[in-house]
């Protein structure tokens, strides 16, 4: 084990992490994961002028994940997000889910 992956561990087991439901899109039962939201800001075009938005993001330990798929549902707290866009970092050891 890397001391990338033991620090993950700690982060994912503290309580910046957050309890939710993974329902895959095409079928199957909900796992349940533990994720860390993040806020990062996007930048696109808008009527000619450059502009910067709020996206929404969750990590998931690519270790509790095997394969996300855009469409999926997550679920926290009773609100549910659907998965828009999946990236993997460059490690290997988190899932970086957009979700709308």
């Amino acid at each position: 084990m890397s001391v990338f992956s033991t620090m993950l561990d700690t982060l994912f087991a503290s309580e910046l992490a957050t309890a939710a439901y993974y329902a895959p899109a095409a079928g199957g039962g909900a796992l349940t994961v533990a994720l860390i939201w993040k806020t990062p800001d996007v930048k696109f075009a808008l009527a000619g002028a450059g502009t910067q938005a709020p996206a929404r993001t969750a990590e998931i330990r690519a270790a509790e994940l095997a394969a996300p798929q855009e469409g999926d549902v997550i679920t926290v707290a009773g609100t549910k997000y659907t998965v828009a866009n999946v990236t993997r970092d460059r490690d290997g050891l988190l899932w970086r889910l957009e979700v709308e």
